[in-house]
């Protein structure tokens, strides 16, 4: 029972991790207005990036 005490602790900080770095992942996917809007506020341009494999 002690040896498996620090395992789960050490998934509950990596699944904890992971789940913070996941939310302020830069490249997720945002709508148009907010992105507009970001890079605005940056005083960057809009890069918008698309593809079909149709």
């Amino acid at each position: 029972m002690r040896r498996s005490l620090p395992a789960v602790a050490l998934v509950a900080l990596a699944l904890v991790a992971s789940a913070a770095a996941a939310a302020t992942d830069p490249a997720a996917p945002l709508t148009y207005d907010k992105a507009l809007a970001m890079a605005r506020h940056e005083g960057k341009i809009l890069v918008i990036d698309f593809y079909a494999d149709w």
